[in-house]
């Protein structure tokens, strides 16, 4: 009997950080429901990768199948953690990756409220500060430009110094402290805003001079627009492919 395929996880994150209402939740719970839904070739997957990030899986699910929606998260100062896999048949073999998925204070609490250094003793900032890219989930449709400005202001300056203190400085910024981690920002609830045909504009005029912060800060950002209550769901899975376009590693067996 052959061996089972071995996973070789990527130990850089893929980091989801957003405020309150951005919709991290529905977004992860969406891709663990029905990942036929977001991948028509049925290569992708998401999977807990812990149990307590099980338990809370399995709660999200239970409401989204019963509710056809979230809950508001739980204030929780620990991060939940997922694997990102994905499989794909080469020459009659099946090829594996798999990518960590970290996703920082559901609630969106610690990041309006700036309070990054007094969870948990930094281990939020220490992921930031070694993840192999962030997913900026924004709910467009709240007038909160000035909240916006707000949570970039102050925890886009917190990722720069975790960066530096962790030593990472020169890989993840620039001589000018921009952060060159790829980070995919992404539109939620775009179901109800069916005349953009472009997410970038939209994020532009949403936000207005948020919107400079992220120009100012991140050299390699993308922006995409989703909707994970839609049916069927939609654009969840091209940030996430696009964030781990390149850390393919093939494995052997």
């Amino acid at each position: 009997m052959a061996d089972s395929p071995r996973l070789a996880p990527v130990r850089r994150p893929i980091v989801f950080w957003g405020p309150k209402n951005s919709g991290k939740t529905t977004f992860l719970g969406r891709m663990l429901m029905r990942p036929a839904e977001f991948d028509d070739a049925g290569e992708w997957h998401v999977a807990p990768a812990d149990e307590r990030s099980g338990d809370y899986a399995a709660e999200v699910l239970e409401t989204l199948r019963r509710e056809g929606a979230v809950r508001p998260t739980l204030v929780t100062e620990r991060p939940f953690r997922f694997k990102l896999q994905r499989r794909r048949r080469r020459w009659l073999r099946p090829d594996y990756t798999e990518w960590d998925l970290v996703v920082l204070d559901p609630k969106g609490e610690l990041f309006m409220r700036n309070r990054l250094r007094e969870s948990d003793d930094g281990s939020m900032l220490q992921l930031i500060a070694e993840a192999h890219g962030l997913l900026l989930l924004i709910d467009p449709a709240g007038n909160a430009a000035d909240s916006y400005w707000e949570m970039f202001a102050d925890n886009i300056h917190e990722f720069v110094t975790a960066m530096k203190e962790g030593g990472n400085g020169s890989r993840m910024l620039d001589g000018m402290n921009r952060i060159r981690v790829p980070t995919a920002v992404c539109l939620t609830k775009m179901d109800l805003f069916p005349e953009c045909d472009d997410a970038l504009v939209f994020l532009q005029q949403r936000l207005g001079p948020a919107f400079d912060l992220v120009q100012r800060s991140f050299t390699n950002y993308r922006v995409f627009a989703s909707s994970a209550l839609a049916s069927p769901p939609w654009g969840l899975l091209p940030p996430l492919q696009w964030l781990t376009a390149d850390t393919r590693i093939r494995l052997p067996f």
